[in-house]
This record gives C-alpha cells, sequence and structure tokens, in this order.
C-alpha cells in the first residue's frame, strides 16, 4: 500500500488542530503570521497538496498550533517523508543564514505558495553548500610560509644550520613566487566567493563587481585567463539560475559582454562572436522570466547579438559554433513573431524555418552534431505550429512530423530537455489536431496521445530545477485533459475534470498573480469553468460547493483583466460569475 505524503499527513494533522481550537483558516494565518494573506498556505497544506514542505517553511504553524516533536515525527513514520539532505544541511550549520534568505524571501513574496517557498530554500541550500565547499578548498602561501619559518627556528634552536638554511631557502623561494599566476589564481578564487556570497544576498552589482575583480587580477599576467574567468564564472550563473525561479542571468551576461570586449581588443573576432552568442543565449532566458515590456526588449537584443555572432561564426571553421548560433537565432526571431503576433509576426517565423531547414540541410550533421540535429528539427516544429496558429491542417501536419523526429533524434542523442520538449510539442500539435478532426474516434484518440505526450515530458521536468518548463507542460496537459473530460460526456467525465484541476494547480505553482497575472487569470478562468461543468454532472452532492469555488475563481480573473485593461476577458468573466451565483441561489440550503 503507497504511503501518503508527508504534507498530506501534516495537513491533515494541522486541519485537525486547527478545528479542535475552533480557530477559522483566516484566524489561524493572523496568530502564525500575523497576517491574513497566508491563507492560501493553510489551505495547501490541509487540501495535500503540498506533498514535501520542509519544517522550516512551515515552523510558524507548528508553534502556532502546539505540534509537538512526537506529532511530527508520527506524520513522518506514516508518511514518505523525504528530507532535502542540501536543506537540513543549511539549517543545521548555517540557520541564521536561512532565516534571513527566508524572511528577505517572504517580505518580496508574500503571496508565494509552499511550493514555491520551498523551491527557494532548497535551491538557496544548494548554492550555500556548493559556496561553503569552494571556500574550503581556498589556498594560500601564508600558512605554508608561515610552517617553514616556524621549523627554520626550531632546527636552529637544535642547532641544525643545513636545516634552517633549506627551510628558509623554501621560504624565500615561496615569497618570490607568492605574486605569480598561481598565487593569483588562489586571490581570484577568494575574490570569486566574495562575489558568489553577495550573489547568495542578492546583491547583483556588488557580485558582478567581486568577479570582475577576480578576472581583472589576471589583467597582467594572463588575457586568457582573465577571459577564462568570466566564462567560467558566467556559465556556473546561468547553469544555476536555469533551475530555479530566482535567477541573475543578467549578471551572467555583463560578464560575457566584458569577455566579448576583451576579445575585440585582442583582434580574436571569432571567441568574441561565440561570446556574444552565449550571451544572447542567456538573454533570451531571461527574457523568458520578465515582463511583456522588458521581455521584447531582451528578445530585440538577443537578435542583434545572434545576428552579429552568426556573420563572423559562418565563416569560421568551427561548425559546432556555426549551428549553435543560427539555431538560437531562429528561437529568438520565433520569440519576437510570437510577441507580435497576426501579421507582423510572420517574417519572423519565416526567417527561423529557412535557418532551420537550413541547419538540417548541413551534410553530417546527425552523424556529426545529433544533439544540434535534434534542437533544430524540434524548434522546425515549433516555427511551424506557430506560424499555423492552429488552423493549418498542412503546418500542423508539417510539425508533427518535425517533433517526431526530433524526439527520435534526442532519444538517440541522449538529450533528455530536447527529448521532454519534443513530446510537449508533440502534444500542443495533437491537440489542435484534434480540434480539427471531425472523426469523433480520432479526435478522442489524438488527445489520449497528447495527454501521453505531456506526462512524459513532466517526468523531465521537475518543478524545482525546470520551473518554467514544469508550468507550461502541467497547462497544456490541464487544457487537453479539460477538453477531453468536456467532450466525453460519460463516466470518466468527472476523473479528468480532476486530473485537469490538478494540472492547473500544479501550474499555478509556477506562474502566480505577481509573476504572471495574465497566465494566473488564464488558468483561474479555466479553474472556474471546471467547477462550473461540475456542478452540472449527474448525481453530484457538491453542487453548493462548485458554485462557491467557480464564483471565487472567475472573481480572481476578472480582478487581474480589470487591472490589465482586458475587457473582453472580465465581460466573458463577469457574466460566468453571474450565472453561477444565480445558480447558488437556487440551490437548497443544507
Amino acid at each position: 500500500m503507497k504511503k501518503q505524503s508527508f504534507g498530506a499527513a501534516l495537513g491533515a494533522l494541522i486541519k485537525q488542530k486547527r478545528t479542535i481550537l475552533g480557530l477559522t483558516q483566516l484566524q489561524l494565518s493572523e496568530d502564525a503570521y500575523q497576517s491574513p494573506s497566508k491563507v492560501r498556505r493553510i489551505s495547501e497544506l490541509e487540501s495535500g497538496t503540498v506533498a514535501n514542505p520542509h519544517p522550516k517553511t512551515i515552523d510558524p504553524l507548528i508553534v502556532a498550533l502546539k505540534i509537538s516533536d512526537e506529532e511530527l515525527a508520527q506524520c513522518m513514520r506514516a508518511s514518505d517523508f523525504q528530507p532535502d539532505a542540501d536543506l537540513e544541511d543549511a539549517c543545521r550549520n548555517a540557520g541564521n543564514l536561512i532565516d534571513a534568505l527566508l524572511y528577505q524571501f517572504e517580505h518580496d513574496n508574500p503571496d508565494a505558495s509552499f511550493g514555491e517557498v520551498d523551491s527557494f530554500l532548497k535551491a538557496k541550500a544548494r548554492d550555500w553548500r556548493e559556496l561553503r565547499d569552494r571556500i574550503q578548498t581556498l589556498e594560500g602561501a601564508e600558512i605554508e610560509l608561515t610552517r617553514l619559518k616556524d621549523n627554520a627556528t626550531a632546527a636552529l634552536e637544535q642547532g641544525d644550520f643545513g636545516a634552517a638554511d633549506e627551510y628558509l631557502e623554501q621560504a624565500e623561494a615561496l615569497r618570490q613566487t607568492e605574486h605569480t599566476l598561481s598565487e593569483i589564481r588562489k586571490l581570484a578564487a577568494i575574490r570569486i566567493a566574495r562575489g558568489d556570497v553577495k550573489l547568495l544576498s542578492g546583491d547583483r552589482q556588488g557580485a558582478y563587481d567581486a568577479y570582475v575583480g577576480a578576472a581583472d587580477f589576471f589583467g597582467a599576467f594572463d588575457m586568457d585567463e582573465l577571459i577564462h574567468t568570466l566564462d567560467v564564472v558566467a556559465n556556473r550563473i546561468y547553469e544555476a539560475g536555469r533551475r530555479s525561479l530566482d535567477s541573475h542571468f543578467q549578471v551572467a551576461s555583463d560578464l560575457l559582454d566584458k569577455a566579448t570586449e576583451a576579445r575585440l581588443d585582442q583582434g580574436n573576432e571569432q571567441s568574441a562572436a561565440q561570446f556574444k552568442y552565449k550571451a544572447a543565449l542567456i538573454t533570451r532566458n531571461q527574457a523568458l522570466k520578465e515582463s511583456r515590456d522588458k521581455a521584447s526588449d531582451l528578445i530585440d537584443r538577443a537578435i542583434r547579438l545572434n545576428r552579429e555572432a552568426k556573420a563572423v561564426l559562418v565563416r569560421g571553421e568551427d561548425a559546432f559554433f556555426a549551428a549553435t548560433t543560427q539555431i538560437n537565432l531562429g528561437n529568438c526571431l520565433m520569440d519576437k513573431g510570437k510577441q507580435l503576433g497576426g501579421e507582423a509576426g510572420l517574417i519572423y517565423f519565416d526567417e527561423a524555418i529557412v535557418l532551420f531547414e537550413k541547419v538540417l540541410a548541413h551534410k553530417g550533421i546527425e552523424q556529426d552534431f545529433p544533439e544540434l540535429a535534434c534542437h533544430a528539427s524540434n524548434n522546425l516544429g515549433t516555427a511551424h505550429l506557430a506560424k499555423s496558429e492552429n488552423n493549418d491542417l498542412e503546418a500542423l501536419n508539417a510539425a508533427l512530423e518535425s517533433f517526431r523526429h526530433a524526439t527520435a533524434l534526442s532519444a538517440q542523442a541522449n538529450q533528455p530537455d530536447i527529448w521532454a520538449a519534443g513530446h510537449v510539442n508533440t502534444g500542443n500539435v495533437l491537440a489542435s489536431l484534434s480540434d480539427l478532426n471531425e472523426n469523433a474516434d480520432e479526435k478522442a484518440f489524438m488527445r489520449i496521445q497528447a495527454i501521453a505526450a505531456y506526462c512524459s515530458a513532466i517526468e523531465v521536468y521537475p518543478l524545482s530545477f525546470f520551473p518554467y518548463q514544469y508550468g507550461h507542460t502541467q497547462y497544456g496537459l490541464a487544457t487537453i485533459l479539460q477538453a477531453h473530460a468536456m467532450a466525453l460526456q460519460n463516466e470518466l467525465t468527472e476523473m479528468y475534470l480532476l486530473r485537469a484541476i490538478g494540472s492547473y494547480e500544479e501550474a499555478l505553482k509556477v506562474f502566480s498573480e505577481d509573476s504572471d497575472p495574465l497566465m494566473w487569470a488564464r488558468i483561474q478562468t479555466y479553474l472556474g469553468t471546471i467547477y462550473a461543468a461540475h456542478s452540472e454532472l449527474d448525481g453530484i452532492t457538491s453542487v453548493r460547493h462548485d458554485c462557491e469555488t467557480a464564483i471565487t475563481h472567475f472573481q480572481n480573473a476578472s480582478s487581474v483583466f480589470e487591472a490589465e485593461g482586458y475587457t473582453e476577458q472580465l465581460a466573458t468573466c463577469s457574466r460566468a460569475a453571474r450565472t453561477m451565483q444565480q445558480k447558488l441561489d437556487a440551490v437548497p440550503p443544507i
């Protein structure tokens, strides 16, 4: 028998304790957090949707409800609780740091869910552990010099002049080389560690200055080492940012700009172009996490950097970078096309399609660079899909062929990220094709294939490492589950509606009202629609709850649409809320 999650066991205990004390969720929120804004978190716990919360994030509730250590231990024993090793280590050895980071995150994100808080703390705990390990490996000459001087003194005291002279000779040599490249590396490592500390605290400018300072130590000795230092640090920041909701992409991009300038000063255009490609890649990823206005400027910059890189790299001998910069340029062009939409976006989609086809047509690309071939094939399908606007049968079939080819190539090349992206995109196309198909059985099977494709992708996109991809995949899965439920209208309808609710709620762990208000509002609208549909099912005893929940979701969406000026969506949600209110008024009281 499968154990329940720790979160579900704890949530049941919290609800039991709250009920015994006669507290509402609002009252408990005020008692535990001195704020009514944390009702959402209490609701998440009591409903069992938070699978594995860390005790650090639930301390206020534990204190407020006087939950004992034994009661917590019982929840752990009754569940599949798996503590996060990094966070446990950080709480034991750097409790003040974790408390300070948690306090700052709560201050900046008062409406964050438990899932978002846990993901943030676990990411910071990983950063702390890695930083601690790097500090522990720092080397220095002073300790060795002190040891040699002590040994020389001891030898002199023993009358061993030869040994004393040998120790002093070693000390002399060490002092002479103290400011050589070897020592500069040690000094730079310390400065980089200082930058890491500043970055961990959120001081991005301070971190950038420290990293540049570390690289500048090499200026008088080895410019290649200076540039290499900037590159390595930028790559590390970028990789960490891809796995976290809290990213520092701008710092990485600025470091690569510095490396580019240094290479151009050396007259090395090829290497400078490679740095421009990397900066463009980071800038595009940064745009994915920014608001619409900021994202537009960032994509424009990424396109410019890619064009500059491509102009140089296609003339060089490095076929890998020549292909990657074309792929990344195509991705940026697609992003711009989606931002513009309509006729204005078509020119960008067309250019992207040409670029991807050119990469795939290159002789030997699948044998020499299979990882690039699967990227290009997947992105070619994405360009066809974006251009088709989901209603062009020929373009949709071309996209589906490209995605399936990308999935096969990525399996051969051991590229799980592209394999997952291919499955997500396959799900998107199958969902669109099902809308265009007239045969009911074929439509249903296409939807089932789409559901399976999304579920496969989720296995590669865990929330804590790929939040953006996880959120979009759960959103796509939820929409097709909802469509399938509404089309079936049989005994399986309720099951698919409930699955859709679960996936939408998972997506909301990424798309909060603050981080992406329009996506949040869209999901609220769909949740309202699902609860409204559920209230219509035969034999349902939860009509009142369904109506009340639907009204809440429609009102949530309306508040955002009104603030953002989306009048049509506001009118739709307002009408839906009124309809559900009329139905609720007609429900006999319990």
